[in-house]
């Protein structure tokens, strides 16, 4: 049998890496066509042997930087899939989900029942799908003033460069969070459409009413894995609507107010319980607290009803934005 020559040999080495190329873009491209949990698993397996074997190609080559960013590429999937999946099949009592109810279904269903609903593909005609802090209750809290290029250089490219089971040198957590981002940067702005649910109102009084008719608020949330809103309520409608990456939320209904130990005084809106290390000696009560909870992932939004209280938690870099109506 005759041996392939030289020359033959690397006609198939740049066949090669050209198709596995091509087959690495097509497989993420489904990768993000809708939420993670309704990507087949296969779609996953083939991104990540055809980066293993166009890594192999690279590295013959000697592209070592391209090789290292094709596996670190890989990892993130892996990395982030797996985790992300891993907690929502632990989840307890799950929020419902609902796709893309018309503006009559979203009032009766929702926003009449005051009760938090994921609405799925409501957002897939975002120009921004595709383009795209630490708790204030700790002790070293603090805001700082920095342009946008420095918070990433200072607290996204670091955390990225991490996978989610290690932690980074540095402990500190930066958050970009309630910002008036749209306001600094226009062009990012015609990217974000603020839902048609905004302008619904529970009743004709409400919808007559001058006091309440009141500009939509659109806040920026943007940060990398491990930043927390701790457990708080809003006095307004919410969308949270996820463009980036996911996050952890868990609600609790009005009714368990008193279960949840609001801090006294001008953040009477906010817990002082700790939701990821309760400390149930200091509120006993907390463990009796009824909660849903839920994974929202992107090109989802999540209805919060007004005070009703919730906790997030970052599983990955994640860029969210809000939608505050009354």
């Amino acid at each position: 049998m005759a041996s392939a020559g030289p020359m033959e040999r690397v006609e198939f080495s740049a066949r090669l890496q050209h198709d596995l190329t091509q087959l690495g873009g097509a497989t993420w491209e489904k990768l993000h066509c809708g939420a993670w949990k309704e990507v087949a698993s296969a779609w996953r397996e083939a991104f990540a042997l055809a980066a293993v074997m166009r890594a192999v190609c690279l590295q013959r080559k000697q592209e070592l930087a391209e090789c290292i960013k094709t596996l670190d590429m890989k990892s993130k999937v892996d990395t982030g899939t797996t985790a992300e999946v891993d907690l929502e099949s632990r989840l307890r009592f799950p929020v419902s989900r609902l796709r893309f109810p018309s503006l009559a279904d979203f009032r009766e269903r929702v926003l009449l029942k005051d009760e938090p609903v994921i609405i799925i593909g409501a957002m897939e005609h975002w120009p921004a799908l595709g383009r795209i802090g630490s708790s204030y209750l700790e002790d070293d809290w603090r805001q700082e003033l920095m342009t946008m290029n420095d918070f990433i250089d200072q607290y996204i490219l670091p955390r990225e460069a991490t996978t989610a089971d290690s932690d980074s040198s540095d402990p500190r957590v930066g958050y970009l969070a309630q910002h008036h981002l749209f306001d600094q940067i226009p062009v990012l702005g015609r990217d974000i459409l603020t839902p048609d649910y905004c302008v619904l109102k529970r009743s004709k009084s409400d919808a007559d009413d001058d006091e309440n008719d009141e500009d939509i608020a659109v806040n920026a949330w943007f940060g990398p894995r491990g930043t927390v809103s701790p457990l708080h309520f809003d006095p307004k409608d919410n969308l949270l609507c996820q463009v980036v990456g996911a996050k952890y939320l868990r609600l609790y209904a009005p009714r368990e107010s008193e279960k949840l130990y609001p801090v006294e005084g001008m953040l009477a809106n906010t817990s002082q319980v700790l939701v990821d290390a309760p400390d149930h000696d200091a509120f006993p009560a907390f463990r009796d607290a009824a909660y849903v909870e839920c994974v929202l992932r992107e090109g989802e939004m999540l209805y919060i009803p007004p005070r009703y209280w919730h906790f997030v938690r970052s599983l990955s870099t994640s860029f969210s934005v809000s939608f505050w109506w009354s």
